[in-house]
């Protein structure tokens, strides 16, 4: 089922954008090496989180072996396969089509280098994966932090549970590094530090502990609201639970928002965005190495405000994600009289001439951010109609529902 939106005059109103779905994974594998004593507070009603939760209750099984089955959740297959080594279980890890295309090599390298069996039962380099019970030792490893943040992520989470703890020599530029900040924080809030040595981590053997926790409000979500009140000509929205001292990479949204008249002001229970009349610019630029997840949020924003000149860098990881999302942003944007362009630094730049703000179908390729991501920017073409809305529910399942209750008109349609 797809869904049709039509121009709001006055996006207004209050909403609770869900939670972080970053720091509910990372509190839930916390958790269950805890031996699930915590209380965590809420938790992400996201699809990735909820799979998470269902695939952790698996593993308490006493099965011999113990097959899972995460979909399309990437994070939840690397988060797993740390997890699963340490938990000492013989687990079959496996995901969707899409998900067995995602690599994992250079997290299974690593662990092997530790002393984890792990098996590809397919192509070597992904899954699905047969991790089979053996001693973790720990110790000294190199790991290229150029691929993904998640699997430092992985290895650092379990590495308090390393018989010699770890010591990982991040090697090559580190993309999407405030997810590690992110990770760090989270381990140093049930009790595990991570020193940090020029490009080492070191995380000596130690137990965490167990304690209540309380999830803070999703950046990557609230994201979607700030295009929204970028792309009006008044917008007044409370996002309950926010948090302005996050250590959550998206929260870069708010300053860039900000260049197109949306100020941010704190209040007792989050933040108050409103959109005022300002200058916009004729010309962007900017590295989201460290906000990867905001890139289809902030390309449909500019494209509305109709900047003529884009240049965005730090999108190396973009293709693994849950669809190749620079070729699908490509492909929309084409639709709206746009061609995107690499230059020989890997950065994606483009210009906008005959742009074509028109009011038919958004393809979303099964991926979450493009179906959000685009939606704001209806508040321009009038009406947009995006495909597959149920799509959303990977990470924001009331998504269309709090549109709505913006004063967007949100209907079903066939189309």
């Amino acid at each position: 089922m797809n869904v049709r939106l039509k121009y709001c005059a006055f996006p207004h109103g209050i909403i609770r954008p869900v939670s972080s779905k970053s720091i509910s994974n990372r509190a839930l594998i916390i958790d269950a090496l805890t031996n699930f004593a915590c209380e965590i507070e809420n938790l992400s009603e996201s699809e990735d989180t909820l799979i998470l939760i269902q695939l952790l209750n698996a593993l308490k099984s006493d099965s011999s072996k113990i097959e899972l089955n995460v979909g399309a959740a990437g994070t939840v297959m690397r988060f797993l396969i740390s997890y699963c080594c340490v938990a000492q279980k013989h687990v079959l890890l496996t995901g969707n089509a899409r998900m067995q295309e995602r690599p994992v090599g250079k997290l299974v390298d690593a662990l092997r280098s530790i002393g984890a069996t792990i098996n590809y039962l397919g192509k070597e380099g992904f899954p699905p994966l047969e991790i089979i019970p053996s001693p973790i030792t720990g110790g000294k490893i190199k790991l290229d932090a150029s691929v993904s943040s998640q699997y430092i992520t992985s290895l650092l989470l379990c590495a308090p549970y390393f018989e010699n703890g770890l010591e990982i020599s991040l090697e090559g530029s580190v993309v999407s590094g405030s997810y590690i900040d992110l990770t760090i924080d989270t381990m140093r809030r049930f009790g595990v530090e991570v020193i940090r040595n020029e490009n080492k981590l070191i995380v000596k053997p130690h137990k965490y502990t167990a304690k209540k926790f309380l999830i803070e409000g999703d950046w990557s979500s609230s994201s979607y609201f700030y295009s929204l009140a970028a792309l009006s000509e008044k917008a007044k929205i409370e996002l309950l639970g926010m948090n302005l001292e996050s250590l959550q990479g998206d929260i870069a949204i708010k300053d860039i928002a900000q260049k197109f008249g949306v100020v941010t002001t704190k209040i007792t229970n989050g933040i108050l965005i409103e959109k005022k009349k300002t200058i916009l610019p004729d010309s962007f630029e900017y590295d989201f190495n460290l906000c990867p997840d905001i890139v289809q949020t902030v390309i449909p924003m500019l494209v509305g405000n109709r900047v003529k000149s884009v240049k965005l860098s730090g999108l190396e990881t973009l293709g693994i994600k849950e669809t190749d999302r620079i070729a699908a942003l490509k492909c929309e944007l084409n639709k709206f009289g746009i061609e995107i362009l690499y230059d020989t630094t890997g950065a994606v730049h483009f210009e906008v001439k005959n742009l074509v703000l028109h009011n038919g179908l958004v393809a979303t390729y099964n991926d979450h951010r493009m179906a959000m991501g685009f939606a704001p920017l209806v508040q321009k073409t009038g009406e947009l109609i995006i495909e597959n809305k149920d799509t959303v529910k990977k990470s924001y399942i009331r998504f269309w529902e709090d549109l709505k209750s913006l004063g967007c008109i949100v209907e079903n349609c066939d189309i």
